[in-house]
């Protein structure tokens, strides 16, 4: 597509936004330059990667880029053999550092989030290298006195001679018949010596040797006899340290050297995942979509928006763009700023993001095709320095269209042959549309001539469009398919103020037959408005029906996995009973065998069996009676506000509703705890406050602190299930408990350690309490195992 085209439909305005999201300069270079030139297998993979990464931005997660440095002159440098210096090296640290950070956030993650899975498998962290260099240079770029022992102790000799030389040179300037041929009471290097200014009156007074002098002449920079050795020394070991920091560099440039393509190539993998992220940040604030893709031509696009003016904030109107079996062409009428324009800029956007891999702001169940060429027309196209006219302009931008569009070609027409006589304009217009259909390019076109509206009726390849209006002429910004709209030039110019004398001329001038047939589309208009009322009434029932339905079928595979477990811990308990019972009576069967006389005890033994199984199975059907049903009642979308309690079917937690989304069919975004996410409404129940109250205080019952003696799953200590929170405050440590049990849920860990030390039993008293009362999660927790630090830890179980 040329850059004329992708102009007209705001593409670059488009990319500015999708610019700011990004972290890295390169990121950004890459954001602004983004054509729409993928295939559509590079488009549905890509869809793939940043749909996953849309969900992990709705969570309010994000890996942890940062801006990175050019590297493009280092690795030059390197691979030719250059040596290094500290600040290049620190680039380098820099881009590893950040390397493994995303790494492990992606390792982390991955089980959630699959795209994060990809990229761990792109990139390559280099631990040792990151150590190398981290331990040689500092944070400014300089070597580390400790680098190597050499320099460690050229250094340590620097510093104690330069003490020498200043303790001499401050004693000088003490010295009465020193003092008083200083310039100044200070001393300075010049020359890599240290010297002392005196006046030139001073010279062959004191002893010692001219290094410089000053500008004017009138100060002699002078070297005391006594610490001409000193320098000398200082001077030798300045050079030593400066060889040594060159070998440092230069073993390290060697180090950079044999792993500079992993370098590169992770430079390259945080630019692009720093691209991706953007493009789910976009997606996500657009609520976009994956759509299909089809082999062959097709436009079915629903609910779509534009994306700029969803960005702008401003409420837009979703419409749909359909064209049926047989149909190429979209004749879209209606009033001035009704949105017809908006309707063919829409289109040419999506194609134009399609193509650039781009999720799609329209409904998932939208189908569209990826056209091999877009072509488009629209706008004033007057050009004075080219002696053309608006008309003239048009045409010459019309000339292309129809000499090269093709079947799998898309063409956006905006007001078709305007700029001259109404009747000449309508007639080349049908002829171009006539052309555009025997080439079988696919065409959407928007006019405000009859002639072509007519047109759109009567043709069978052809479909109608109109831009809807309320009953006082203002614009409802949606499209109607089948039936031709009105331009309502009239009562626009009545509603704007003209004289009614001149309106009542100009209805007569345009007579009766006219008004008739505005009259009558008009009406048909109204007609289609009910319609589409009554339609969406209808699919809203239809939609809350099945959806009731879909509960109760919940519902009721709830009560079936239930009566499932109950029965298998029943089972199980029952065969533990009736296996304690049954080697009571072989016991005592098998002492009333061996001894006669004891017949009598076994009986009794044998008595008290029978009557303790019968006990025990009382019990057990007086505890597996099946009162119990699934929490709350069915959802019912047109009853659930926010801030509703409800009862999550996935999780099998209970939250709070903060969206519920516009229809039954999107889903609900509700809160557990303190995470997010996104449900269907079929998966959720509403319960009440009372509800809500018995099982908080159910919950804080069940948090009690466990034995030791409790069966657990064996918890293995590890770096990312463990949290160290000694020497924090009370606050400090709670808080970042909390964020830490979030990730560790996320993860899908069964358990973690908090580690907090004895101490004062302070810290340890305020996580435990805090974990019986105040967790949003069901948990239970213990002391530590011996192995794990025992009561200087709390090791916390999720209950699943």
């Amino acid at each position: 597509m040329n850059a004329k085209l992708l102009e007209k439909l705001e593409w670059p305005l488009l990319l500015k936004h999708l610019v700011s999201y990004c972290k890295t300069k390169e990121g950004q270079n890459k954001a602004s330059a983004l054509l729409p030139d993928k295939k559509r297998a590079e488009v549905e993979e890509r869809w793939e990667l940043v749909e996953s990464l849309r969900q992990l931005v709705q969570q309010g997660y994000s890996p942890p880029l940062g801006e990175l440095p050019e590297i493009a002159k280092i690795v030059r440098a390197a691979s030719i053999g250059q040596i290094l210096d500290g600040e290049q090296l620190k680039v380098i640290l820099l881009l590893l550092e950040m390397t493994n950070r995303c790494f492990i956030f992606a390792k982390d993650f991955k089980d959630n989030f699959s795209s994060l899975a990809f990229v761990q498998s792109k990139l390559r962290p280099l631990p040792e290298l990151v150590k190398t260099i981290g331990r040689t240079i500092d944070e400014s770029g300089f070597v580390r006195d400790d680098a190597t022992p050499e320099l460690l102790e050229i250094r340590r000799a620097k510093r104690s001679l330069t003490r020498k030389i200043e303790q001499h040179l401050e004693h000088l300037s003490q010295d009465t018949e020193y003092a008083k041929y200083l310039q100044d009471d200070f001393f300075t290097i010049r020359d890599e010596r240290y010297v002392v200014p005196i006046r030139v009156d001073g010279r062959g007074r004191v002893a010692g040797s001219i290094v410089s002098t000053s500008a004017s002449g009138q100060t002699l920079y002078i070297e005391p006899a006594g610490i001409g050795a000193y320098n000398a020394s200082l001077k030798e070991l300045e050079l030593s340290e400066k060889l040594e920091i060159y070998k440092i560099f230069r073993e390290l440039s060697q180090l950079v050297k044999t792993v500079l393509s992993e370098i590169v190539l992770n430079y390259n993998e945080l630019v692009s995942l720093d691209l991706l992220m953007a493009e789910a940040h976009l997606a996500h604030n657009l609520d976009a979509s994956a759509v299909t893709l089809s082999d062959k031509p097709t436009i079915k696009l629903r609910d779509m928006k534009h994306p700029l003016l969803s960005l702008a904030g401003d409420q837009v109107v979703a419409n749909g763009v359909e064209l049926l079996a047989g149909q190429k062409m979209l004749v879209i009428s209606g009033p001035n700023a009704g949105g017809k324009t908006v309707i063919l800029k829409t289109v040419g956007m999506l194609h134009v993001m399609a193509k650039a891999g781009l999720m799609l702001p329209a409904s998932p169940a939208s189908e569209m095709f990826l056209f091999d060429n877009v072509f488009i027309e629209m706008g004033d196209t007057q050009d004075i320095s080219a002696h053309l006219s608006t008309f003239s302009g048009h045409l010459n931008g019309l000339r292309p269209i129809v000499e090269k569009a093709a079947p799998s070609d898309l063409v956006l027409l905006d007001e078709l042959c305007v700029g001259t006589e109404p009747h000449t304009g309508a007639a080349l217009g049908q002829s171009i549309l006539e052309h555009l259909a025997a080439s079988r390019a696919w065409v959407l076109v928007t006019t405000h001539f009859d002639a072509l509206k007519l047109f759109a009726l009567n043709q069978s390849f052809c479909r109608s469009g109109a831009m809807g209006y309320t009953s006082d002429y203002h614009p409802t910004y949606r499209l109607s398919f089948d039936v031709p709209g009105l331009s309502f030039g009239l009562e626009v110019a009545e509603r704007v103020g003209l004289p009614r004398s001149l309106l009542q001329r100009a209805r007569e001038l345009k007579g009766q037959e006219s008004s008739s047939i505005d009259n009558a589309i008009a009406q048909l208009m109204t007609q289609v408005e009910k319609h589409r009322q009554i339609s969406d009434v209808m699919e809203k029932k239809v939609a809350q029906a099945e959806a009731e339905k879909a509960r109760w079928l919940q519902e009721v595979d709830l009560l079936q996995k239930r009566r499932h477990d109950l029965a298998e811990s029943l089972i199980e308990q029952y065969e533990e009973v009736f296996r304690e019972q049954r080697n009571k009576f072989e016991a005592s069967f098998k002492k009333a065998k061996q001894s006669p006389a004891q017949q009598e005890e076994a009986k009794g033994e044998m008595k008290e069996a029978l009557s303790k199984l019968r006990d025990d199975l009382g019990k057990l059907e007086d505890t597996y009676i099946l009162k119990e049903k699934a929490p709350g009642t069915p959802v019912v979308f047109d009853k659930l506000r926010k801030g509703d309690q409800v009862y999550v079917s996935r999780f099998r937690k209970f939250g709070r509703v903060l969206n519920r989304g516009k229809t039954p069919d999107d889903q609900v975004e509700v809160e557990i705890g303190m995470l997010k996410f996104k449900v269907r409404l079929t998966e959720l129940r509403l319960w009440d406050q009372k509800d809500a109250k018995k099982v908080q205080l159910a919950k804080k019952e069940s948090r009690k602190f466990q034995s030791s003696e409790e069966v657990r799953p064996t918890v293995i200590a590890s770096s990312t299930n463990s949290l160290d929170l000694r020497g924090l405050t009370v606050e400090e440590a709670l808080e970042k408990s909390w964020d830490f049990i979030d990730a560790a849920i996320l993860r899908g860990e069964h358990a973690i350690i908090l580690i907090h030390g004895h101490g004062t039993q302070t810290l340890k008293q305020a996580i435990r309490n805090a974990l019986a009362h105040d967790c949003p999660y069901d948990v239970h927790f213990e002391a530590g195992s011996r192995e794990l630090g025992g009561d200087g830890v709390t090791v916390v179980f999720f209950d699943t």
